[in-house]
């Protein structure tokens, strides 16, 4: 406290000269230092005009009381409400409850009069009253008086969220100016804007002065800027000119003792250290801050109700009533032990214990702000995103799925406090809002409201109603440094057309100008992120989502320099670059064993053992691999038969289908010889998974499923490996297994022994060795010395599929025993598969194509069937045609138009054209009409309509009509009657060519010569028609040559048949001959019906022929494999018809060949875990390369497939061991990857990415139902395999 006296400013009291003060209350006794008026001449008065303005831009109480000269310790007084202020101070305490709120303060202070007491007058000696100071226990005297005015003008603006602070208060502050400069200058012109003028429309202005009391008024800018220009005035008018005091002066009573001479009450005062009055003004602080927060907070929620849980809302409310508690609180606390410390009752320490015990408190900030913006950041976000253009949902299942492109983003309160997740997929959410086009639509929806449980944030990506990706985020980190390829949409054929067989990895460099040009690069799809292979038979590219021409794609590789367009190649460019491509790597393994061994369970299980290293990490993962549908049973008690009985639950893993069947009734699981393609890295292993040797159906099925295989193996060059499938401790084998292996090396040619390897199933017993069955397996093998088949370390495996079955158990809630026990056998096995992998790519592959002679020859036969059968028909219309002609040119008398018509050889034919599709038709008479076509017989058959145009079977046989397989046919939609004819199926058939009628005409060149030489015309029709009879005798010879042929042909098919003999082109003669039939009932010409009951009567009597000779030792006739061959490429080249037979073979194999493709299935394991890296085998062909170079396509938007169900099941068989079988649980629907090469397997092409990461629970769609059981999406099958990339 200065010696020279305390300043303290007027807080609204009406003090004068003398009065005494009591600095422990800050506040002004009733008694005076004098007993009665000062004289005149111990009062000096000194007039002080003077005007000042100043500005608080903030509202905090430290900046206001700074403004208005408060010191710390009135300050404290003001605060812990020992003083009240009032008049313009009454502006101290004035609070606003929004932090939307701008505040600006104006404060003006005109000065009139100092007044002050002269202490050296000797009348002053007379009029001090002692008893006053004693009674009063003052602590200073009122020496000096500042007179004048105080006012104070407060302006608050609500602004929105949008506007910005500092721009408001840059406005205030010219509107401020304008104030001070129209009070200082009056007259003055000031600037005014459309923009002022707005913001003082919207203004909250209250006015406090000392000459209005204590209620503040409520007024504008222009008022209050009149009112504080007439203040001099109104101080002239009310207080004589004085106006009221602004400031006082206090001395201290002990100093004035000295003076006066009289005796102080030595009262001393404590004031608290700056720190503490500090720490308690930033309290008070703070809790206004509360307030403002928790009120705007409760607004926001006001307006968002639906939004928000009512109990937090109440929750608030309640907080809210709780803040505008606690300033009392603190005040009342702090009054009381501030007055305690000023009268030393109490020491700083005990003073901060005060405000430590409140800050432990209900009512302290940090306890009132814990529910304050606990919802207001999400609200926020869903506020942003909806004003630009998102759509809100609060309950997932009332989100649609719309066409285009609709990210969806499921989020809560807990998913946004995780940054790793929150702060990508937000900003992706507003750049896809950004970016977006008319075709894009982004949702989101808040789980919260759902009640769901969300740890984690992630966007769902549709396209045209698909589901891409359950983690939009993670697909955009995985395409990052990917090259992708765009296709044009109008040209996508999306029928499901599988992958041919001979397809290559599309490897090229890219065309952009700036990339360079020779890297060559692996491509995916923009789409469906799968990688692209190209068939060079049909020049397609495919991907997952169909195909579509080569010409059609664009590329875009991951270089910086390339930009967002996808460039072209030149057409022609680009055919040869893919042409020149290297294929894949193929490491094909022919996988035997006897029924029961476990062979699908096995491959199933490789699959896994290559995916997973561990089997906790198998088990971490979301779905289990799986390729084929199999089926285990184990037993567990009955935790809820209080006896604990023992019950048989069934493990179901995908659904069965024609191809394998679940072996729960006893039959085979393998019903045919299937192929599952499977991407090892860039190795393309196919597993060609067969039907059990020892078949249950008995010997003949073990034929037809040798012959089968046959059938499978002749569809690919080179056979790499044969894995033997045995269970250990088998002490004796089946006769089978010697059938198998010498019925193999037959067909195969011996030397495919040193590719066979033997595998032992469930060896965990056996201590991971071959066990007991090592010796009579030892014992069979020596049987083929020979071919040097043995047991070593390179061909014996030992895997455990118990491991796998513990892990597709493990799924369903069913534990199977120790989880250690397991872990060893999935280690174990894991390092198997790699070993055998790695084995068989290192072995010299055997060459199918050149020992598969017979099952060649076989193949070419049924091949050339139909061509034959519709040449010969030509043939015999030709020849009646040319032989028609030469009785006209005989007999009739032509003019010479027609004459010179009749000179030429006519020659009809045919040709095939295949079709894209299988086609469903009828044969029925109603169904068909005739056409003419040329020659004496030609009528021709159209079907008016076709039942079922495409027909997704694929395991019809083609153009026979009645064959059981159509039922199934959608034509036919689960009746026996068509439901577009209403003819019965078998009245039915499938094509997958269409014939079209041929003619061509032949000038004889002597016939030629004639003409020009204008012989006579009887010279001219003699040359023409003997021309005629001689190429006429040639097309009889080359008609017995096909006839010829057709006959031995089908003589070798029944001496080395497999599966019961069937005479091909008797059967196909039969098919024609019922056709005739029934054109004939509708009106056509019966001359084509004769020709062929007359050509089938000829071929039979030539098949007999044949059979006696042979069956009397007259076998020269009798073609061997080679002869075959020869026999075909003899009937090629017949002069007249050999090129024609040669199309229609080579149609034929088209259509056929188009239907052989494969699905992939890719397997993807943790880096480091995968097979060995070994170079292209020095086996394989080398294939010459050739250089590659540009057009423009724009960006397209990412997308992709749908959420796949679960693929294993569980069912409680509810069985007693040992008695009857209950009824068991339908499986849920399966999924799994077929290669049938006799035929393809159709249905919506599968997606490579789908739901990369996507979490078992999360199915927007609603759990995709799989309308087709029999093929497995694969989308479904990567599901944790993509997600092992993001892991």
């Amino acid at each position: 406290m200065s010696s020279l006296g305390l300043k303290r400013v007027s807080l609204g009291e009406a003090a004068v000269l003398g009065s005494l003060y009591d600095a422990r209350t800050d506040s002004f006794q009733p008694l005076s230092l004098l007993s009665r008026q000062l004289p005149e001449t111990a009062v000096t008065s000194e007039a002080r005009p003077s005007s000042r303005f100043s500005v608080v831009e903030s509202s905090d109480l430290k900046d206001k009381f700074n403004a208005v000269g408060v010191h710390s310790s009135l300050e404290a007084s003001i605060l812990s409400g020992l003083v009240v202020p009032s008049g313009s101070t009454g502006a101290l305490l004035d609070r606003h409850e929004s932090n939307f709120i701008v505040q600006m303060s104006l404060q003006h202070v005109v000065t009139t009069f100092l007044e002050k007491i002269n202490f050296t007058s000797p009348e002053l000696q007379q009029c001090i009253s002692r008893e006053n100071i004693q009674q009063s226990h003052a602590t200073h005297v009122v020496s000096e008086i500042t007179w004048g005015n105080r006012s104070i003008l407060t302006a608050n603006y609500h602004r929105s969220a949008g506007e910005d602070r500092n721009t408001v208060k840059e406005l205030l502050r010219k509107e401020y100016a304008n104030i001070e400069q129209k009070i200082s200058s009056p007259g003055t012109q000031t600037a005014d804007s459309s923009q002022s003028h707005d913001l003082t429309n919207s203004l909250q202005v209250y006015l406090r002065t000392d000459m209005s009391g204590s209620n503040p008024l409520k007024t504008d800018l222009e008022g209050a800027c009149q009112f504080m220009q007439n203040v001099p005035d109104q101080i002239l008018d009310m207080d004589g000119g004085w106006g009221q005091p602004i400031v006082y002066t206090l001395l201290p009573v002990h100093w004035l003792s000295l003076i006066l001479n009289f005796e102080p009450s030595g009262i001393m005062v404590s004031q608290p250290n700056e720190d503490l009055l500090s720490d308690y003004m930033n309290m008070f602080e703070e809790i206004r801050n509360a307030q403002r927060r928790l009120k705007d907070y409760w607004t926001y929620l006001s307006r968002r109700r639906a939004l928000v849980p009512e109990d937090h809302i109440r929750e608030v409310s309640d907080f809210l009533a709780r803040a505008n508690q606690s300033e009392g609180v603190l005040r009342q606390q702090y009054g009381v032990a501030l007055r305690d410390f000023r009268n030393g009752r109490m020491g700083s320490r005990q003073l901060g214990q005060v405000l430590g015990r409140f800050v432990k408190s209900p009512y302290s900030p940090a306890q009132l702000t814990a529910v304050a913006d606990v919802y207001a950041r999400k609200l926020a976000f869903i506020d942003e995103t909806t004003k630009n253009g998102a759509a809100f949902f609060s309950n997932e299942c009332s989100v649609p799925t719309p066409r285009g492109h609709v990210y969806t983003l499921y989020f809560s309160r807990t998913a946004m406090d995780d940054n790793a997740t929150w702060g990508p997929n937000s900003q992706l959410t507003f750049h896809i809002l950004q970016s977006g086009t008319t075709q894009t639509s982004v949702r989101i929806v808040d789980c919260d409201h759902s009640g769901q449980s969300l740890e984690k944030s992630h966007i769902v990506y549709h396209r045209d109603g698909k589901l891409i990706t359950n983690d939009f985020q993670k697909l955009q980190n995985f395409l990052a440094d990917k090259c992708l390829m765009h296709f044009d949409d109008a040209h996508l054929d999306t029928w499901g057309t599988k992958k041919p067989m001979d397809r290559k990895p599309v490897k090229l460099s890219c065309p952009g100008r700036g990339c360079v040009p020779r890297t060559k690069r692996q491509w995916i799809c923009s789409r469906c992120y799968s990688a692209i292979d190209y068939g060079r038979r049909d020049h397609y590219l495919y991907c997952d989502c169909g195909r579509t021409k080569y010409r059609y794609w664009g590329f875009r590789c991951n270089a910086q320099q390339h930009g967002p367009n996808f460039e072209r190649y030149e057409d022609r460019q680009l055919l040869a670059m893919l042409d020149a491509m290297d294929p894949f790597e193929e490491v094909n393994i022919l996988i035997l064993g006897e029924t029961g061994v476990g062979k699908s369970t096995w491959i199933n299980a490789f699959v896994n053992y290559l995916t997973h290293g561990t089997l906790q990490e198998a088990m971490d993962a979301s779905e289990i691999e799986h390729v084929i549908p199999c089926s285990f049973a184990t037993q567990t008690v009955d935790e809820n038969d209080p006896l604990q009985r023992l019950i048989q639950r069934k493990i179901r893993i995908g659904a069965r289908d024609e191809f394998e069947h679940d072996a729960s009734d006893g039959q085979s699981a393998t019903q045919k010889a299937i192929t599952y393609p499977i991407f090892v890295n860039s190795v393309m292993v196919r597993l060609i998974d067969t039907p059990g040797i020892g078949d249950t159906r008995g010997l003949d099925q073990d034929k037809a499923n040798m012959a089968d295989i046959l059938s499978v193996l002749s569809n690919y060059k080179e056979l790499h490996g044969i894995l033997i499938l045995l269970k250990p401790n088998n002490s004796r084998l089946n006769v089978m297994f010697e059938f198998c292996i010498k019925e193999l090396l037959t067909h195969l040619h011996r030397n495919a022994a040193r590719n066979m390897v033997f595998g032992f199933t469930n060896t965990r017993g056996s201590n991971y060795h071959p066990g007991d069955t090592f010796i009579p397996l030892e014992a069979v093998l020596k049987q083929f010395r020979d071919v040097n088949l043995g047991l070593f370390r390179d061909t014996v495996y030992c895997f455990d599929s118990e491991s796998f079955r513990y892990l597709a158990a493990h799924k369903q809630n069913v534990s199977l025993g120790s989880f250690n026990d397991y872990c060893r056998s999935w280690e174990q096995s894991a390092t198997e598969s790699r070993r055998l992998l790695n084995y068989i790519r290192q072995l010299e592959p055997h060459q199918v194509e050149n020992t598969l002679s017979l099952n060649e020859a076989r193949r070419l036969i049924l091949q050339l069937t139909k061509p034959m059968a519709e040449i010969a028909q030509k043939i015999n219309d030709t020849i009646e045609l040319n032989q028609r002609d030469n009785e006209l040119l005989r007999n009739s008398k032509l003019s010479k138009d027609e004459m010179l018509k009749k000179l030429d050889v006519k020659q009809n034919s045919v040709v095939f054209s295949p079709v894209t599709r299988p086609k469903t038709v009828c044969t029925n008479a109603r169904c068909i009409k005739k056409v003419d076509t040329p020659g004496p017989n030609g009528e021709d058959t159209v079907h008016k309509v076709l039942c079922h145009n495409p027909c997704c079977l694929t395991n019809v046989p083609v153009e026979k009509v009645g064959t059981p397989e159509l039922v199934r046919c959608a034509a036919f939609a689960g009746s026996q009657h068509c439901k577009g004819c209403r003819h019965h199926w078998t009245e039915h058939k499938h094509i997958l060519y269409e014939h079209k009628e041929t003619k061509r005409t032949i000038k004889d060149p002597k016939v030629e010569m004639l003409l020009q030489e204008n012989a006579k015309v009887t010279t001219i029709i003699e040359a023409a028609i003997k021309a005629k009879e001689a190429t006429v005798a040639e097309f009889k010879r080359e008609h017995k040559e096909i006839q010829k042929a057709a006959v031995q042909f089908s003589l070798w098919l029944k001496h080395h048949s497999i599966t019961p003999y069937n005479d091909a082109t008797l059967e196909y003669l039969d098919h024609l001959i019922k056709e005739e039939k029934s054109k004939v009932a509708i009106g056509g010409k019966r001359q084509r019906l004769d020709a062929f009951q007359q050509y089938r009567r000829e071929y039979k009597e030539l098949v007999d022929l044949f059979e006696s000779n042979v069956d009397k030792g007259r076998n020269e006739e009798l073609l061997d494999a080679k002869g075959v061959d020869k026999l075909a490429k003899r009937l090629y080249s017949l002069k007249h018809y050999g090129a024609d037979l040669r199309k229609l073979r080579d149609a034929v194999v088209i259509a056929h060949t188009a239907s052989i493709r494969e699905r992939p299935y890719r397997v993807n394991a943790r880096p480091g875990f995968m097979i060995s890296a070994i170079a292209p085998s020095s086996f394989r062909a080398s294939i010459r390369t050739r250089p590659a170079p540009s057009t423009t396509t724009t960006l397209p938007a990412i997308s992709r497939a749908q959420a796949p169900p679960m693929a294993v099941s569980v069912s409680d068989e509810k069985q007693v061991v040992g008695s009857a079988s209950g009824s068991g649980a339908t499986s849920l629907p399966g999924r799994r990857h077929v290669s049938t090469p006799e035929a393809a397997i159709s249905g919506a092409p599968p997606s490579y990415f789908e739901a990369a990461v996507t979490p078992a629970s999360w199915d927007l769609d609603g759990r995709m139902k799989n309308k087709r059981k029999t093929a497995r999406s694969l989308s479904g099958r990567l599901t944790e395999r993509m997600s092992s990339i993001f892991r």
